[in-house]
């Protein structure tokens, strides 16, 4: 078992992230021929779990910048990383990373529905 200290490092944290990202990139060449209105079930699990997508991360990214421009600014908590970070520019940040991973889907992979998707909500932040 890894230690705290270890879990903490940046080197391993590098690495970890490296490896997440690989394993995205590596499903993102898969297709996904799964019908919603036939298999719900199968088609969920097309795109989470060790099936991850860079489309479902965009999406989560997306629904972060959306929900935090929702309530009311006194509501917001502060990024206990970054205290100064106002939610819009939280906002715009998740913006940033919801593009990122459309064009990240868009250089690697075909089309699906989940990338419509992400498009559409991309469109609205």
């Amino acid at each position: 078992m890894l230690s705290r200290n270890t879990l903490r490092s940046q080197e391993f944290q590098r690495t970890y992230k490296y490896l997440v990202s690989q394993t995205i990139c590596r499903n993102q060449l898969n297709r996904t021929d799964v019908e919603i209105h036939k298999a719900y079930k199968k088609w969920v699990e097309a795109f989470t779990g060790p099936r991850l997508r860079w489309e479902t991360v965009g999406i989560l990214f997306a629904i972060c910048g959306t929900s935090c421009m929702t309530y009311p600014a006194w509501a917001y908590r502060r990024n206990p990383v970054d205290n100064n970070m106002t939610r819009e520019a939280f906002a715009m940040q998740m913006l940033s990373c919801t593009g990122d991973c459309l064009q990240l889907c868009e250089s690697i992979g075909g089309v699906n529905d989940l990338r419509v998707y992400l498009i559409y909500l991309l469109l609205t932040l």
